[in-house]
């Protein structure tokens, strides 16, 4: 699940059009299969994917002029759940 998920956001990064191709998928999906290559393969895998991803941001904010220092970070915790097909805030502990 998390080597899909992680994989369909680089395919995305990767991809310039609104269509992703079956083979961008894949490919990507394999950049971050994390259950071949030994235990030393893994962090490299993580570690390529955080670059890529890394890149595209400098890249998006220099498009944009936005100081990637000075860009809002989401937040640490989920903020809000989806309940019976609604966003809905999460309440904080009482």
């Amino acid at each position: 699940m998390f080597e899909n998920s992680v994989g369909l956001i680089l395919a995305r990064s990767r991809s310039e059009g609104s269509r992703l191709l079956a083979t961008v998928i894949q490919r990507s999906i394999d950049d971050v299969n994390l259950t071949t290559g030994g235990s030393k393969q893994v962090p490299r895998r993580l570690d390529f994917v955080l670059n890529v991803l890394a890149a595209k941001k400098r890249g998006i904010a220099n498009v944009f002029g936005i100081d990637v220092d000075e860009a809002p970070v989401a937040p640490p915790t989920a903020t809000h759940r989806i309940e019976d097909g609604k966003l809905v805030p999460i309440e904080g502990p009482k």
